[in-house]
């Protein structure tokens, strides 16, 4: 009986063929996984467990990067920049509309400000703190624009899963590597450290592979 309870369980994570992206759907894999009761132990509890799923969705948002958005920003004349979205770990791009046209914006540092100087228009962008800045700044003066739109795609982290029914955002192309580091984390719970050597580097291995773009 308590076999046949088990494949109804999985039943949903199976016929998918991948890992659900519900908080539910990835205990229940990683505990299959590493041989773990669904339910927990006294060692490893469930809120153990989804403490382990979050911090992996976390580290796997931020490792390959997993999660593209794209969002657009209201630059104003009076304002210190434009705040950036809470949950941006990257910007990969940035473009301006700037006069009825789209102008590409290139990432610069503060230090590097002085040697772009003299220019008729906004060509930079740099950030400060949660904020981006354009550079030459925007004023009205200048360019009788008092507000300019800006655009950005970014890698994002993901959000933390509330609850058994909340969906992570990491696609199902980094769904394995999310599930293995969460049997890492399981594993090292358990002190069973060469089962979560095992984990941790099959995750780096992958990794590496990501940023080597394999």
């Amino acid at each position: 009986m308590k076999r046949l309870i088990l494949l109804l369980i999985l039943c949903p994570v199976l016929a998918l063929g991948q890992t659900s992206a519900r908080r539910d759907s990835l205990r229940i894999t990683a505990c299959y996984q590493v041989g773990l009761p669904i339910a927990g132990t006294a060692a490893v509890t469930t809120a153990m467990m989804n403490n382990a799923i979050n911090y992996a969705v976390q580290r796997v948002s931020t490792d390959f990067p997993a999660i593209e958005k794209i969002d657009t920003l209201v630059l104003r004349d009076t304002a210190q920049g434009v705040a950036l979205p809470s949950d941006l770990f990257q910007i990969k791009w940035c473009q301006m509309m700037f006069l009825d046209t789209l102008v590409p914006l290139e990432y610069i540092t503060e230090d590097e400000l002085y040697s772009k100087r003299n220019l008729s228009v906004p060509r930079y962008y740099y950030t400060q703190a949660d904020r981006l800045l354009t550079w030459p700044r925007l004023r009205e003066e200048m360019y009788d624009l008092d507000s300019a739109l800006v655009f950005i795609g970014y890698y994002a982290i993901d959000s933390a899963l509330a609850s058994d029914s909340a969906e992570t955002d990491i696609p199902e192309d980094y769904r394995d590597e999310l599930i293995d580091y969460i049997c890492y984390q399981l594993e090292m719970m358990r002190y069973r450290y060469e089962a979560a050597a095992f984990y941790a580097a099959r995750y780096e291995k992958a990794k590496a592979e990501a940023r080597a773009g394999k």
